[in-house]
């Protein structure tokens, strides 16, 4: 019965108000699931037939050039002043952007663990937070045995201040290429070590933590 300019614009077209063959759905093809699901199946058919609500749904959306975008979809049923049901509202909202955003971070996330560099992070005082499989290479730690744990442990004695410099330098927004210093693996074996440091920053640009890639030398 009606649809305002930016669900037009998310479905991609302007249907015809109260044309039977897309009254549920103003998108040409919606998809769960990756199933296209027909449109008197469609949450809003469900929705006006039954009575139903929904929320936070994740369908897609695709337009008749085959596009498609994520939305999350909310629907209520409509009453009138008697209690009588006379037919749903569906506000949506677009996902696309969002949806992208975390399947780049999930594919920097798998490079990063499936790295040959130890990859991991601590926070400002030195406290492991993250740990990839390289780093279990390299040092023999799994995660479960490193993570909420102090990096000094894989440091040897005369070398512990030398993280205390470390985390000033990255607390001032400066960074570390290819410094040369010596760990300690989980077995007690000495090594040299190339790390990279770098400062952590969260969405205001403030500085959170530190990231270190190390490599064996």
């Amino acid at each position: 019965t009606f649809y305002n300019r930016r669900a037009a614009e998310l479905w991609g077209r302007e249907p015809k108000v109260n044309e039977d063959q897309q009254r549920f759905c103003g998108a040409h093809r919606c998809w769960f699931n990756g199933e296209v699901v027909p449109p008197e199946k469609t949450p809003m058919a469900v929705a006006v037939r039954e009575g139903e609500s929904f929320r936070d749904l994740e369908p897609e959306f695709e337009s008749p050039e085959g596009i498609k975008r994520s939305v999350l979809v909310n629907i209520a049923p409509l009453f009138d002043s008697l209690g009588r049901q006379r037919g749903a509202i569906n506000v949506f909202i677009d996902l696309t952007g969002r949806k992208k955003v975390e399947a780049s971070a999930a594919r920097l996330a798998a490079i990063i663990e499936h790295s040959d560099d130890a990859i991991f992070s601590t926070d400002l005082q030195g406290t492991i937070t993250s740990w990839n499989r390289g780093a279990y290479r390299l040092y023999g730690y799994t995660a479960e045995e490193v993570i909420g744990k102090p990096l000094a442990i894989m440091m040897p004695e005369d070398l512990i201040a030398e993280e205390d410099q470390i985390l000033q330098r990255i607390s001032a927004g400066a960074a570390l290429e290819n410094f040369h210093t010596m760990r300690r693996r989980k077995d007690g074996t000495m090594f040299h070590v190339s790390l990279t440091v770098s400062p952590v920053k969260d969405g205001s640009g403030r500085i959170v933590g530190v990231s270190k890639v190390a490599r064996d030398i």
